[in-house]
């Protein structure tokens, strides 16, 4: 029994740390080894698309959604271009003729969607246009100060993200969603915000079957504005 106090004090010592290091250093290996992979296939897509003179249509936060005709970006590895769109968008100037999201754009904080707009007008040609769905905050006001006009199954589906106790937390539900949710919007300070970034032109649109998700109509706002 000694000797085995003994060699697990050596090993939890001495040998353990060395192997905890060594995995670390091979992580990161793996990691960067990933990371130069994805950025080098993102400038070879993004010189592809450059160089065919075609109009190029962006849909950010994709997800695992494919919309025919775009260019699906997001961070998640089955899109066409992978990468954070909290950093610059690694588009030239005026080169990308649309841009689209579905449900992204409260996934940020505020000032994180300020810069994120900006970059989007930056790189959006001139008479190029932005459209966007978000969630209308608008119907989970109304449910808090008229709580039998909302029907919980169809406005509050995702479950994790909805803890009723009073009917505060029809806005708790829409604020936070469990944690995902960072802004809210209506049809009022969506138009401000697009404005304030430089858009012209932005008003409020119906559902259009060629983009939005019908999944998700029953919750969103929609909004187009051109550079």
């Amino acid at each position: 029994m000694p000797k085995m106090n003994i060699f697990l004090k050596f090993y939890f010592r001495l040998i353990k740390p060395i192997h905890d290091t060594f995995q670390m250093v091979v992580w990161i290996y793996k990691y960067k080894k990933q990371k130069a992979a994805i950025q080098k296939n993102n400038h070879e897509r993004v010189n592809e698309l450059l160089s065919t003179n075609e109009p190029i249509y962006l849909e950010f936060g994709a997800g695992t959604r494919k919309l025919d005709g775009w260019v699906s970006v997001d961070i998640e590895e089955n899109n066409d271009i992978i990468i954070d769109l909290s950093e610059p968008i690694i588009f030239p100037d005026n080169s990308v003729a649309k841009i689209y999201s579905s449900h992204f754009l409260e996934h940020f904080h505020y000032d994180e969607l300020i810069q994120l707009l900006r970059e989007c007008y930056r790189v959006l040609i001139k008479g190029g246009t932005f459209s966007a769905a978000v969630p209308n905050a608008q119907i989970y006001i109304e449910a808090y100060l008229n709580p039998t006009k909302i029907n919980p199954e169809l406005f509050c589906k995702y479950k994790p993200g909805y803890h009723h106790n009073s009917k505060i937390d029809y806005i708790n539900y829409i604020a936070y969603m469990g944690g995902h949710h960072k802004y809210m919007f209506d049809n009022e300070n969506i138009i401000s915000i697009l404005e304030k970034t430089g858009f012209e032109n932005v008003k409020t649109r119906e559902y259009d079957f060629a983009i939005d998700n019908p999944e998700r109509d029953y919750e969103s706002l929609y909004v187009i504005c051109r550079k």
